[in-house]
């Protein structure tokens, strides 16, 4: 049985490792101490993330709350699988695995000191490499502090997540879905996102833009590939410096003259495609600085719209499919518009998104067989939780402009 338990302060004693090095005992799970330690990970990185500087603050109590308790709950968790994979024979890892779990780390920890590498190249360009190197690693040393954590303390982590998923496939190898199942929630997914288009046409837009699953495609719409030829990044800071100055005519002039900077590069593209567009793909592949070169879903929605209105204009001032626009001005840099055709409304057919829709299903369900199991075994258990233990002043911190980079 699960209980709370409110207690006031105890002494370490019984409560604590020797020297108190590993915190309060904040839970138990059929007698297996959980300290405190093992949540401080997971707490700091919600308070972070939501940017809660101060726990205690009574603004935040209810949030706090959420957040221990969901740390706890996890933790606790934690302490189920390991023991239920213990049970199974399922907490051994191989060398190979262990080493592949070593290394992983590794290369995460490398990568966050990698791109504090680059920071300090970028704020002391006259450095040295030796300069450069240990300010990485200062500031790759206070993230992991600030953070709590350690090589020794993710790889165990990891660690936990290879016992997990042993679990997990154990406890669902033998979860299934039916045809019907598959067509019912395409169903119901088509049926979802007709409706979400017809209240917000733009989600189209945006789902398309961002290569989204698409079970339902409206009316209204055209499918449009294009070439940006991109501003410099020295335009395009020179730009936002003043814009966000408030100099209007500032930022415009810039802009000006950042399209005139463009310019001869955005024609020799231009020029370089055929009339009737047959090799556009071609020339975008090798072109473009746009990061999709998948076609977007253009609709003349006024400022509902998910593009700048040059792009839409211009977009809709094309009269058939097959024609090509001319270079277009946006605050990007120039555009080159090819008209793929109109989006036909209706349903996306059926065997077009089966499998995608048979694998999400699958997972989905899977999911839910574990965490049912996990809930199950958790009832069985003698566990206890001991939020009050967990004291939220340790977790204050100053507001910080040091870059963080999870794992």
């Amino acid at each position: 049985m699960k209980k709370k338990i409110l207690l006031p302060m105890l002494l370490c004693a019984g409560l604590l490792l020797s020297g108190c090095s590993k915190g309060m005992v904040v839970a138990t799970v059929n007698g297996t101490r959980i300290y405190e330690s093992s949540i401080k990970d997971t707490i700091t990185g919600y308070l972070q993330y939501y940017g809660v500087y101060d726990p205690t603050d009574e603004t935040y109590q209810e949030f706090t709350s959420q957040v221990v308790d969901l740390s706890l709950e996890i933790a606790v968790q934690n302490e189920i699988i390991k023991q239920k994979a213990h049970e199974y024979g399922l907490d051994v890892l191989s060398e190979d695995e262990i080493a592949e779990i070593e290394t992983s780390v590794d290369e995460s920890i490398q990568s966050i000191k990698d791109q504090y590498y680059e920071s300090a190249k970028s704020a002391d360009p006259d450095g040295t490499e030796e300069s450069w190197q240990q300010t990485a690693q200062e500031n790759l040393e206070q993230y992991m502090e600030q953070a709590g954590i350690t090589r020794e303390s993710e790889i165990e982590n990891q660690k936990i997540q290879a016992q997990s998923l042993k679990l997990y496939n154990r406890v669902t190898e033998g979860v299934t879905v039916t045809e019907e199942e598959v067509r019912d929630e395409y169903d119901t997914r088509v049926a979802e996102m007709k409706e979400t288009y017809e209240e917000t046409p733009s989600s189209f837009e945006q789902d398309m833009m961002y290569g989204s699953t698409i079970y339902y495609r409206p009316a209204g719409f055209r499918e449009i590939k294009h070439i940006l030829i991109s501003f410099t990044d020295e335009d395009s800071e020179t730009i936002s410096e003043l814009e966000n100055a408030g100099d209007t005519e500032g930022a415009e002039q810039a802009r000006q003259t950042a399209l005139a900077n463009i310019q001869e590069e955005a024609q020799s593209v231009l020029d370089s495609l055929k009339k009737d567009g047959s090799n556009f793909d071609e020339v975008m592949e090798a072109n473009t600085d746009d990061s999709s070169t998948e076609p977007y879903a253009v609709g003349n929605l006024g400022d509902d719209t998910s593009y700048v209105a040059e792009f839409t204009e211009a977009a809709f001032a094309l009269k058939k499919p097959g024609d090509i626009s001319g270079l277009v001005a946006t605050d990007y840099g120039y555009h080159i518009l090819y008209y793929v055709g109109d989006i036909q409304e209706g349903a996306v057919p059926y065997e077009e998104v089966k499998e995608y829709t048979e694998e999400q299903l699958l997972s989905s369900k899977k999911q839910q067989v574990y965490q049912d199991q996990l809930t199950t075994w958790e009832s069985e258990m003698d566990v206890q939780i001991y939020a009050d233990r967990v004291n939220l002043s340790n977790y204050k911190t100053e507001p910080t402009s040091t870059y963080s980079y999870g794992y």
